[in-house]
């Protein structure tokens, strides 16, 4: 379950508060795995600030675990791995609580209300900030973007490992219309990354990179206009990315021909009378008595 798609908000800051972030299970429980929170300043490897996963309970929270961050904090997407057999109930409403690091560090926060998750499972749209060392908390209207991934067999213990980079596909290598489609899989896309990053050289040269949270997924690509080769690679990304893949690319060479449609014979209106007659590409090649067919039968040269 994840709200790490939607749009960034506001920067939310860690300086002298706490944050948390509750979330909902559905109407079946999982093993949690690790819970993943986006970072907007953290460019100077800053220590990384202590997470917790809590469960509510009346108007307060009860801790759960504590959740093994990274050494070292990295702007964007980290993750907080959960004891092993950390069990979320089902029907249960659960809090990721962060706190510290130093000051500097912020946590990204959305406005944006569409995450997505298995049946039932959901994130509050709001989040909460306190104090440290208080026991109340006050309403901030903005969501942390969070991930929260279950447990599952082979799953990686150390999360700041390189991944694997992605196998890319392309739904065809040779395109007349400037519409076709990018797709990405490989044993880590769903269990692993938390994003893809699609790179395009177009045929002028220039460089551009897209980021899709969806895994696995695949990018249409629509309306090119400049005829040539495009060319993509596609890396994997968590906390760090892998390298990239290998290139594949697609030639666009714009149909010329003009579209042909349906034509029938004309009918033309004279007066009151209609006369239907034979569009000229219909008609014999060979008019009778024309010296333009001399050789061929009813044709005649013209006397001089």
């Amino acid at each position: 379950m994840s709200n790490l798609h939607l749009v960034d908000g506001a920067d939310l800051s860690l300086s002298g508060a706490v944050r948390m972030q509750e979330f909902t299970t559905g109407k079946e429980g999982a093993t949690l795995g690790g819970i993943e929170i986006r970072f907007s300043s953290a460019s100077g490897g800053l220590d990384a600030p202590k997470a917790t996963l809590r469960r509510r309970e009346g108007s307060g929270h009860v801790l759960v675990a504590e959740l093994a961050g990274p050494g070292k904090l990295a702007t964007g997407d980290n993750e907080f791995l959960a004891p092993a057999s950390t069990v979320l109930e089902a029907d249960t409403a659960y809090a990721v609580r962060v706190q510290g690091g130093g000051s500097g560090i912020a946590v990204r926060g959305t406005a944006d209300d569409g995450e997505t998750g298995e049946d039932g499972w959901s994130i509050g749209d709001d989040s909460l900030r306190g104090a440290v060392g208080a026991s109340s908390h006050r309403t901030v209207s903005a969501a942390l973007m969070i991930r929260v991934s279950e447990a599952r067999a082979g799953r990686r213990s150390d999360p700041f490992q390189p991944p694997l980079p992605p196998n890319l596909t392309l739904s065809e290598t040779r395109s007349d219309d400037g519409d076709w489609t990018v797709g990405w899989s490989g044993a880590e896309v769903g269990d692993f990354y938390s994003h893809v990053e699609l790179r395009e050289t177009s045929p002028g040269g220039a460089v551009s990179t897209t980021t899709y949270y969806a895994a696995p997924g695949s990018a249409a690509i629509s309306g090119k206009t400049a005829p040539g080769a495009y060319s993509y690679r596609a890396r994997g990304c968590r906390n760090i990315c892998s390298g990239w893949s290998g290139s594949l690319t697609v030639t666009y060479a714009p149909n010329s021909r003009p579209a042909v449609g349906a034509i029938s014979d004309l009918t033309v209106a004279r007066g009151s009378t209609a006369t239907r007659t034979t569009p000229p590409w219909r008609r014999s090649p060979c008019p009778a008595r024309s010296w333009r067919c001399a050789g061929l039968p009813g044709a005649r040269r013209p006397s001089r």
